[in-house]
């Protein structure tokens, strides 16, 4: 599905080039595949929220290289182990991108301009990704995913300078969001029996569920909290998200100082 144009999203457009040459010129890695969300905070006499906006894209740097336990899967004559770990890297402040783990949104993650005229007091872009390869050891091919859910600075915008607390915790919790569908994913992946014929095919099917899982959850809390305005129901939605990831040891996000 084609982005929409957005002010100042060159850098993200660029992020979408190149997958399958990427993907295609390295032996054993598994196609990256991302989507976006976007959310948006209504002011209180203002129509509707944007819908979600489907895309894939890929990370040019270098990950890492994760090693874990994973829970080993007979797949005919071959093993199937899943190692899936979570994005680690540290804050980059020149980057465009802000990984969940590293820190909770401020006002300094909306740098994109927002839309004239416009509905929204607020739009925050975020996703959740995954990347990875495989390789073969003896009897066994073992899987090495890496989990990545991000906030693209450039394109999340305010119309207010610096924003309210309000609207902080509204878009933070639509981040929030994004990190509970993921996590179910990545617990999907690994709970999942799995061939070498078709694991990156069954890998992928789930991630396009998730998403769509996603997509449900972020409608609900804007619907339910009428987009930021009813805090009695933003509160019990942050009461219930924020405890269903403790129960899932999802650690929240460190407060910038």
């Amino acid at each position: 599905m084609p982005f929409p144009p957005i002010s100042g999203g060159e850098p993200l457009l660029r992020w979408f080039q190149g997958i399958s040459e990427i993907s295609g010129t390295m032996p054993g890695r598994l196609l990256p595949l991302f989507c976006l969300f976007v959310s948006g905070l209504i002011t209180p006499v203002e129509g509707t929220a944007p819908k979600a906006v489907e895309t894939r894209y890929s990370f040019y740097e270098r990950l890492p290289v994760f090693t874990g336990v994973g829970t080993p899967v007979s797949g005919g004559k071959e093993v199937v182990k899943v190692i899936f770990q979570e994005e680690t890297r540290a804050e980059d402040p020149a980057s465009d991108t802000l990984f969940y783990h590293q820190r909770r949104t401020t006002a300094a993650d909306y740098r994109g301009q927002p839309r004239a005229p416009g509905r929204n007091e607020a739009v925050s872009f975020t996703s959740f990704g995954f990347e990875g390869g495989s390789h073969h050891f003896r009897d066994t091919l073992e899987i090495t995913l890496v989990l990545q859910v991000f906030w693209v600075k450039s394109a999340s915008w305010t119309r207010t300078m610096p924003p309210n607390a309000r609207t902080l915790d509204h878009e933070q919790l639509h981040f929030d969001i994004t990190r509970l569908a993921a996590e179910h994913f990545r617990r999907k992946v690994l709970d999942m029996p799995l061939t070498a014929d078709d694991h990156d095919s069954r890998i992928q099917y789930e991630y396009l569920e998730y998403f769509r899982e996603m997509n449900r959850l972020q409608d609900a809390f804007d619907e339910e909290s009428a987009h930021g305005t009813n805090p009695a129901a933003e509160e019990a939605w942050k009461i219930r998200i924020r405890r269903e990831l403790r129960e899932l040891s999802v650690a929240d996000p460190p407060v910038k100082n």
